[in-house]
């Protein structure tokens, strides 16, 4: 099977208003697990790039604007070839954050791109169990539990090719199959006074909306809900 993995490092983190600056690509073959085809590009904005990002990736307007491509440019003639195939995308975060990214910015740059919901892997979600041994989720501290350095983070080819080493330690069609699994979301029906409750559980607070929620894959639901003493809803 082959698989595309991508990597974007951006003006921001809003998917709908936010440019893309830089992104990697490498094919993977999941049978002989060797990566080919590598590629990265990186791209001009109108946007203002805020201090703290430029200072986290390292992409500059100077740099941009001397060496990147013109988005309206590029993505007719690659977005599609890249993207638009049979073939899984792989990115960490992808669903909510790389591939929804990538279809708006195309959009906005006059060219649409869908990426069908059953074709992508995202390592934030899909891999075993045990690769979530902590709460956190992070490329970062994935790759920490596995020992594997990445020696130049927030740069998009060196994400992606040490996502590709993390990917390696576990098995394909597992992750394929947790991928297809639908996500079920379980908020907690408890009160101020119980909320050690859901914290045990490992369920996380939502600010926003003043409650304990967990997002469980249906394949892990039935083991997952023998943990909680607790009432909660479900919700799609």
């Amino acid at each position: 099977m082959r698989l595309l993995f991508f990597d974007t490092e951006t003006t921001g983190l809003d998917t709908k208003t936010d440019d893309i600056l830089e992104l990697a690509v490498c094919s993977y073959d999941t049978v002989s697990k060797r990566s080919y085809a590598a590629a990265s590009f990186i791209f001009k904005t109108n946007k203002e790039i805020p201090k703290e990002v430029e200072e986290l990736h390292g992409l500059s307007k100077d740099l941009l604007d001397r060496e990147g491509f013109t988005p309206g440019e590029w993505i007719p003639r690659n977005a599609g070839v890249l993207f638009s195939s049979p073939y899984f995308v792989v990115a960490h975060n992808a669903r909510a954050f790389d591939v929804p990214l990538l279809e708006s910015w195309c959009l906005r740059n006059g060219y649409p791109l869908e990426i069908p919901k059953n074709k992508v892997l995202d390592t934030r979600t899909d891999l075993p169990r045990e690769a979530y041994k902590i709460s956190c989720k992070s490329q970062a501290h994935l790759l920490a539990e596995k020992g594997i350095a990445n020696p130049f983070p927030h740069n998009a080819m060196s994400d992606v090719m040490a996502l590709i080493r993390l990917f390696e330690f576990y098995d394909f069609s597992e992750i394929e199959k947790i991928a297809h699994s639908p996500t079920k979301k379980l908020v907690a029906l408890t009160s101020f006074e119980e909320k050690e409750l859901p914290k045990a559980a490992g369920f996380s607070w939502d600010g926003n909306k003043k409650h304990w929620f967990k997002e469980i894959k249906e394949i892990y639901l039935e083991d997952e809900l023998r943990k909680i003493n607790f009432k909660y809803n479900t919700v799609e």
